[in-house]
């Protein structure tokens, strides 16, 4: 059985985020403080730059910035 982690979509969240009206979004920093709209932007924008087409919605130790998370093997339920 494999698990995979979420990703986020680089292009599509600088669109969602620049449209939205409001400067509160959902994203975190690393030290769990609420980031404004403009801090995403730089991040996103950064990310852009160094080629990554998706990040990382969270932890993962197996992540490709094109393709997304990799996969995790782990034993199915009851194993």
């Amino acid at each position: 059985m494999k698990r995979t982690h979420m990703c986020v979509n680089v292009e599509g969240a600088m669109r969602r985020i620049r449209a939205q009206r409001s400067n509160e979004t959902e994203f975190t920093s690393n030290d769990g403080r609420p980031m404004s709209k403009q801090e995403v932007l730089i991040e996103l924008f950064s990310a852009q730059n160094k080629g990554w087409r998706v990040i990382p919605a969270g932890a993962c130790d197996n992540f490709d910035y094109q393709r997304g998370c990799l996969g995790h093997e782990q034993d199915a339920p009851g194993e």
